[in-house]
C-alpha cells in the first residue's frame, strides 16, 4: 500500500448537500464559472429517450489531474507536483484507493471525471499500435464537489466533502452578463485524412475479411482536422443548439478541449443495476408524422440494419455477462426505434446486475470499448481496424464520463465530438462495414455523422464556404 496515494485520496466523510436557489439553467451557470477556472466539465441530458435524460453535473477546479500513457500514471496537483508512478493498468491502481461512501441520492457525488481514448485498450489487451499517440491514454479530474442539476425535480444542489466553496460559486453566478461584444470564433483548413477514393478501396478489403470469416463487422472511421481560433466553449454552446443529446459533454483540461453530442451510452450503474444501450440503425425525422413512421418502418424491415443491430447487441450481452451474476443479463427493449433531436435510431437496452466480485472498474473493462465503434468480434476487428487507418483514434470511440465514489458510474461513447488543443482541432467518424456494404453509401454515412460539428463551425463562422458541408442526408 502507497501511504502517500492513500493520504491523497482519502475524503472526509459522507458529501454534504447545499441547495442553490436561483433561476439559472445549469448551462449559464457553467459560462460563468468556465471563465474563473481553466480545469472545469459539464456533462448535460439535452434531449432524447426519458430515461437518458435525468441529470446534468457540473465540475471545476478538481484536487488532482491524473493521466496515463501504457506504463506510467501521473498525478498533478494545483501547484502542478508530480507524482508518478509505473503501472500495469490505470484501473487497477485506482481501485485500491477509491474510496466508497454510501451516498445513493444521486448517481454521481463526486469522483473521477474525463476520457478514455480509444487506444486505451492497450491497458488490457494485446492490440498492435504502431503508430505514436499523441494523448495520454486516459485523463481524469479527481472531484470532491461540484453542481448537480436534477431534470425531473428541477432542483440545483451543491456538494462538497471537506471545504464548501458554495460562497465562491454564488458569487460568480452574481456576476452581471458583459456588454462587451466578443470576436466570434473562426476555423479554417478543414481537411480529410482519407479521400473517398481511398477509404472506398479500405471499405472493399474489410468486405474480403468478412468473406473469408474474420469478423462479422468493422467500423471504418475518417478523421476531419481544422484550425480553431476563439473560445472552444461558443463552440459547444452552437453544437447543443443545433443538437441536442443525451450525452452532452464539454470536458477542458488547460488549453485542450474534447466537446460532443453522443447520443449512445456505453455504460451506467446504479448500485448494482448495470445497463449498456447499443445504437444501430438510423433514419432522419419529419415535421410530417406519416413521413416519420415511413422511415422508421423501413429501418425495421432493412436487412442490413436489422443483421448489424443484432450482432451488437449480441456482443453487448456477452461482454455484461464477463461481470453480472448469472441468468441476470437480458434485453428488455430490442430494436426499438427512439427519437432523438434530429434523428431516430434503432436501440436495444442490455442490463444486468453486477457480480458480486467485481466493480465498476471491471465492469468498464469489459465493454470498453464500445462493439458499435469497432466491430464483432471486436478484438480482431480492431486489429483490422489498426492496419487499415492511417492515424491513432485518440478520443474519438474511446469513452467520456465518471467512476463516483458512491460505485455508480455513467460513460458515453465518444462520437459526434471534437478535440481542441492550441488551435488544432479534430472531428472523427465512422461506418460499420458488413457483408453487404455499399462503398459510396458507407463513406457518405461517415461524412453525414460529422455533420453537426461541421454546422456548428459554420454557425460560429458563417463566412467560410459551405462547399465541405453538404446537403442534409441520410444520418446514423
Amino acid at each position: 500500500m502507497n501511504k502517500k496515494l492513500d493520504y491523497l485520496f482519502r475524503l472526509k466523510g459522507e458529501p454534504k448537500f447545499q441547495k442553490l436557489d436561483t433561476k439559472m439553467m445549469p448551462f449559464q451557470i457553467f459560462k460563468k464559472i468556465s471563465k474563473e477556472f481553466d480545469n472545469n466539465f459539464i456533462f448535460e441530458s439535452l434531449d432524447g429517450p426519458k430515461e437518458l435524460v435525468e441529470s446534468s453535473i457540473i465540475g471545476f477546479d478538481p484536487k488532482y489531474i491524473i493521466k496515463c500513457n501504457l506504463r506510467s500514471l501521473q498525478i498533478l496537483n494545483k501547484d502542478n507536483e508530480i507524482q508518478k508512478m509505473s503501472i500495469k493498468g490505470p484501473l487497477e491502481i485506482i481501485r485500491k484507493y477509491f474510496p466508497i461512501v454510501k451516498e445513493q441520492q444521486y448517481r454521481y457525488v463526486g469522483g473521477l471525471v474525463g476520457f478514455f481514448c480509444y487506444e486505451a485498450i492497450r491497458f488490457w489487451e494485446k492490440i498492435p499500435i504502431k503508430r505514436e499517440l499523441k494523448f495520454p491514454l486516459c485523463e481524469f479530474g479527481w472531484y470532491e464537489d461540484g453542481l448537480v442539476y436534477d431534470h425531473k425535480k428541477s432542483k440545483l444542489e451543491y456538494f462538497y466533502y471537506d471545504e464548501s466553496r458554495i460562497e465562491k460559486i454564488r458569487s460568480i453566478i452574481e456576476i452581471p452578463r458583459s456588454s462587451q461584444n466578443l470576436n466570434k470564433p473562426t476555423y479554417s483548413n478543414l481537411k480529410r485524412n482519407v479521400s473517398k477514393k481511398m477509404y472506398e478501396e479500405k471499405v472493399n478489403i474489410i468486405k474480403k475479411h468478412l468473406q473469408n470469416g474474420d469478423v462479422f463487422q468493422t467500423v471504418l472511421s475518417k478523421k476531419i482536422t481544422f484550425k480553431y481560433v476563439g473560445d472552444s466553449l461558443l463552440l459547444y454552446e452552437e453544437l447543443r443548439r443545433i443538437n441536442p443529446s443525451p450525452y452532452m459533454f464539454y470536458f477542458k483540461n488547460g488549453s485542450q478541449v474534447l466537446l460532443g453530442a453522443s447520443p449512445e451510452m456505453l455504460l451506467r450503474i446504479t448500485g448494482s443495476y448495470v445497463e449498456t444501450y447499443p445504437i444501430a440503425g438510423s433514419r432522419p425525422v419529419s415535421n410530417d408524422q406519416k413521413i416519420t413512421n415511413n422511415f422508421k418502418k423501413e429501418m425495421k424491415s432493412d436487412k442490413k440494419e436489422v443483421a448489424e443491430h443484432t450482432m451488437l447487441v449480441d456482443l453487448a450481452r456477452n461482454d455484461l455477462g464477463k461481470v453480472c451474476k448469472f441468468g441476470t443479463v437480458s434485453t428488455p427493449e430490442l430494436m426499438k426505434v427512439k427519437r432523438f433531436s434530429h434523428i431516430q435510431h434503432m436501440v436495444s437496452h442490455v442490463v444486468g446486475i453486477l457480480d458480486n466480485r467485481y466493480d465498476i472498474f471491471d465492469a468498464f473493462k469489459a465493454v470498453f470499448p464500445a462493439g458499435t465503434i469497432s466491430g464483432a468480434p471486436k478484438i480482431r476487428a480492431m486489429e483490422i481496424i489498426n492496419n487499415l487507418e492511417s492515424e491513432s483514434r485518440g478520443p474519438y470511440a474511446g469513452a467520456i464520463g465518471y467512476f463516483s465514489f458512491n460505485q455508480c458510474c455513467d460513460f458515453a461513447i465518444t462520437i459526434r465530438s471534437a478535440f481542441i488543443s492550441d488551435q488544432k482541432g479534430f472531428t472523427q467518424s465512422g461506418a460499420g462495414i458488413v457483408i453487404d456494404s455499399i462503398p459510396s453509401k458507407e463513406f457518405q454515412e461517415t461524412e453525414d455523422k460529422s455533420k453537426a460539428i461541421l454546422i456548428a463551425l459554420q454557425g460560429l463562422d458563417p463566412s467560410i464556404s459551405n462547399n465541405t458541408i453538404r446537403q442534409k442526408r441520410k444520418v446514423k
